[in-house]
């Protein structure tokens, strides 16, 4: 696990998550500015200068989907440095080894994964799962003897 997070360091992550997070930041106070304005009249909803819709979207999805970005920005990372790490470690293997103990202690019951694995649940979440990243090693392992 190790050279996973070393992987991090090597792509560079940490900068583009900072930034990822900065950006997602911005999203969160335009929509609290705006329910503060709505709140206190100053919206110009009435005025007709914003309509109703406009402020539930700005204030609503847009922090939402800000957050999905970067959940799903973090999942593909995680993918890279998986990567990364097996090409420094020569194998995928002892990240396998890791990640199917990681994925047992959720099966057990011992840690509870955040979000659901259903569809509207992974988007929710900043790793991917589990097996998923394990096929990808395989694959990745596959594709390397066969070249």
């Amino acid at each position: 696990m190790l050279a996973h997070e070393i992987g991090h360091i090597l792509n560079g992550d940490g900068q583009l998550f900072s930034l990822a997070a900065e950006l997602s930041q911005m999203v969160g106070h335009v929509a609290a500015a705006t329910i503060v304005n709505v709140l206190s009249g100053r919206a110009g909803i009435r005025a007709g200068r914003t309509s109703a819709l406009q402020t539930v979207v700005l204030v609503v999805l847009a922090p939402l989907l800000s957050a999905m970005l970067q959940h799903g920005l973090s999942r593909t990372r995680e993918y890279d440095a998986d990567r990364l790490a097996a090409c420094l470690m020569g194998q995928p293997f002892s990240l396998v080894d890791a990640l199917k103990k990681l994925n047992l202690q959720f099966e057990l019951g011992r840690r509870v994964p955040p979000f659901s694995s259903g569809s509207v649940g992974m988007l929710m979440r900043s790793h991917p799962d589990a097996a998923e990243r394990i096929n990808r090693l395989m694959q990745w392992s596959r594709d390397r003897r066969q070249a």
